[in-house]
């Protein structure tokens, strides 16, 4: 596989440009209840339905507590979801993709995620402004790894898939990339290349 053809760099958001600890706030929310953080962590509308964003993260919530009995309110909840589910950017890769900017390259997020959690980041990440694209599971209502994701944004960049280089860290949905003919990068959750990665290594090793 060339690379040498890429024009557009598609970026997953959570694990590869922020830290997020997903366990850590189902280990806070099982403190309040009877039910065990793995039970927690496979509640079907808190994987997905929080995503697709056709229910609000504060329906979803007080679904939560009242099913599973959380001695918690909505608010309590709301605030452990933005302060311990997320941690914060990882500084080298914001580097990269604002190097990555400088240099001409197009660029965008692909995230399954939520109104919350965009929000909260938006403060952080300058309000998304080095992003050409940004592909919000809960604005397309579309999640990863469906295949329709990637159609998607096939239809909106309006380019073949060729020269595009999707990076994420969750491997189905790099399997559902490359079978749409992605060019892919997998890479480690939370710690991407596991060192402070420059523009020009990036660039040599991934784009030409």
């Amino acid at each position: 596989m060339s690379n040498k053809n890429i024009k557009f760099i598609l970026f997953d958001l959570g694990g590869v440009l922020v830290r997020i600890y997903p366990d850590k706030f189902f280990k806070y929310i099982a403190k309040y209840t009877e039910f065990d953080e793995d039970i927690l962590k496979k509640v079907s509308y808190i994987r997905r339905d929080i995503n697709f964003g056709y229910v609000s993260p504060e329906k979803i919530f007080k679904k939560l507590i009242i099913e599973y009995k959380i001695n918690l309110s909505v608010d309590e909840i709301i605030d452990k979801f933005l302060t311990l589910y997320i941690e914060e950017p990882i500084s080298y890769m914001i580097n990269l993709v604002k190097e990555l900017k400088d240099n001409n390259y197009s660029i965008g997020l692909l995230s399954n995620t939520n109104e919350l959690h965009i929000n909260y980041l938006s403060k952080i990440l300058e309000d998304y402004r080095y992003f050409d694209k940004l592909f919000f599971s809960h604005i397309i209502h579309k999640i990863k790894p469906d295949k329709e994701v990637f159609e998607y944004v096939l239809k909106e960049l309006n380019i073949s898939p060729q020269t595009i280089l999707f990076i994420d860290d969750t491997f189905e949905n790099i399997e559902t990339a490359q079978s749409s003919g992605f060019n892919t990068l997998y890479v480690k959750m939370n710690n991407p290349f596991n060192k402070d990665i420059t523009f020009s290594e990036f660039k040599k090793k991934y784009l030409s």
